[in-house]
């Protein structure tokens, strides 16, 4: 009588659900983890990850379930809740995470099958483990009686969040590029050992050096001097041109009376 009472609370809890437009299951699911009402006979299920199917779940990040309903009862059933929990791998009654469970009112009637949606996040900071997962559908028969149906209960893996770059990969894959780079340089200096090749000059020593010589008038040093104007007006007297390496200057004496 109490797990009736239990299963009834639910309902009670659902409708007003209905009424608010909101409302988080996770006490509700909490309170029936371990005392759940068997399956309805004809009731069959299956499961899928679209994105997980290796059953690698990163912690922190949307996991999504599609679930598969065949029903081969008698019966009709109205699919209410599916729900689930993230436990101890290795002790089951040991929860660590009880997701929230999410509204379906979903009819299958008798021999009809359905497709369902259910979204489940593990806690970001779970580390990188084992642990157990079980997922659960809740409905209700003709009849009135609740059943559950618990379609997946397998140990999963929970791994660390996808990033947008792999530094281990990265590492690796410079890592192996500073090896080639080794490599090659080793099989230069060999090549250029047994004389198989020319080694390249570089610097000071592969170019070749032009030095113009520059060409100096002999009294282009003397411009601006008073040796130079004085040889410019001794020029413009005697109308004799310049020589630029010969200078005459007349050095006789004149006669004096």
């Amino acid at each position: 009588m109490a797990r009736w009472h239990s299963l009834g609370l639910i309902v009670a809890l659902l409708s007003i659900s209905a009424a608010h437009g909101q409302y988080s299951y996770h006490q509700a699911w909490s309170s029936i983890l371990t005392d759940m009402p068997a399956s309805l006979p004809g009731v069959e299920t299956q499961y899928w990850f679209p994105e997980h199917s290796d059953l690698l779940f990163p912690a922190g990040e949307l996991v999504e379930t599609v679930v598969g309903v065949h029903n081969a009862a008698s019966s009709a059933i109205n699919i209410t809740v599916l729900a689930g929990s993230l436990n101890n791998a290795k002790a089951f009654s040991q929860h660590f995470q009880n997701f929230t469970a999410q509204e379906q009112n979903r009819i299958v009637g008798p021999g009809e099958e359905a497709s369902l949606n259910f979204w489940f996040q593990p806690d970001q900071s779970f580390p990188a483990r084992e642990f157990q997962v079980a997922l659960s559908m809740f409905y209700t028969a003709d009849t009135g009686m609740q059943h559950t149906t618990t379609f997946f209960n397998r140990t999963i893996d929970i791994v660390e969040p996808h990033t947008w770059v792999d530094f281990q990969a990265l590492f690796l894959f410079v890592l192996i590029l500073a090896a080639l780079g080794g490599l090659g340089y080793l099989a230069y200096l060999g090549l250029v050992q047994y004389g198989l090749i020319k080694p390249r000059k570089t610097g000071r020593q592969g170019r070749k050096v032009e030095t113009k010589k520059k060409v100096v008038d002999s009294d282009e040093w003397l411009k601006g001097t008073h040796y130079n104007q004085g040889l410019r007006k001794a020029s413009l007297k005697t109308k004799v041109p310049l020589k630029s390496d010969v200078v005459v200057v007349d050095t006789v004496p004149k006669k004096t009376k």
